[in-house]
Formats: C-alpha cells, sequence, structure tokens
C-alpha cells in the first residue's frame, strides 16, 4: 500500500509541542503515550489519508484517541 505524506499546519505542530508541555505536569510518562499516539495517528492518515470527515474546504480533522486533543491535517 503507498503512503502519502502529510502536511501538519504550523499551528497544529504548535498545538502539539503545547499539549506535551502541558501533560508533563501531571505525569513523566504522559507525554511520551502523547507522542506515540500523534505518531500512531499520523502513520494511519499516510496510509488512509482518506478515512477521517473533511470539515472544511479540505481540511480533515483525525481525533486522538486517548487525549482530549484534537489533531487538525490538511
Amino acid at each position: 500500500m503507498k503512503k502519502h505524506k502529510v502536511n501538519l499546519l504550523l499551528s497544529a505542530k504548535a498545538d502539539i509541542s503545547e499539549a506535551r508541555k502541558w501533560y508533563c505536569h501531571f505525569n513523566n510518562e504522559l507525554p511520551i503515550r502523547f507522542k506515540e499516539e500523534v505518531r500512531q495517528i499520523i502513520e494511519t492518515l499516510k496510509l488512509r489519508p482518506n478515512a477521517d470527515a473533511i470539515r472544511y474546504k479540505n481540511v480533515r480533522f483525525a481525533q486522538l484517541n486517548r487525549f482530549p486533543t484534537p489533531f487538525i491535517i490538511l
């Protein structure tokens, strides 16, 4: 199966970084688990780029399963 390229908005990258820092306040393991889940979502999007719903124009939305942070992909 062909892998597609996933482009993250700069604002999405900043949100991911901010969320990792926020999770550090609660537990040293949480930012690691958060980063891994984000990585898994990105890999899924590379394999199945059309799996998630279009919210507006060409923007698709993929929700993390264990963390309440939305993740927006172009």
